[in-house]
């Protein structure tokens, strides 16, 4: 009897254990984790970064020089006249 009450704990602590069944389908659904957070921290951080020297440029805490130097570190590709167009486009060319 001892025996039997013993067998059915464990049948019972197995069952809890993965009570949907779903520990035999991680093997067969055959994707690799994706870290999506990381990436959006990271993209969001860079965002972030980039409207703080705007802000401090409306403020005139910085030159136009120093901002176009600062989108020049993130983007390597960004020529004078790209800045001056999103420039332009907030309102601040021929201030």
């Amino acid at each position: 009897m001892i025996n039997f009450k013993q067998f059915l704990s464990e049948c019972i602590d197995e069952a809890r254990e993965d009570l949907w069944d779903t520990d035999a389908m991680a093997p067969d659904l055959g994707r690799e984790p994706v870290d999506r957070f990381g990436s959006a921290h990271a993209r969001q951080s860079k965002r972030a970064e980039l409207w703080d020297a705007i802000m401090q440029f409306r403020e005139g805490f910085i030159a136009e020089e120093d901002l176009f130097m600062f989108f020049q570190s993130f983007d390597k590709s960004v020529t004078y006249y790209d800045f001056l167009k999103f420039i332009e486009g907030q309102g601040y060319v021929g201030r």
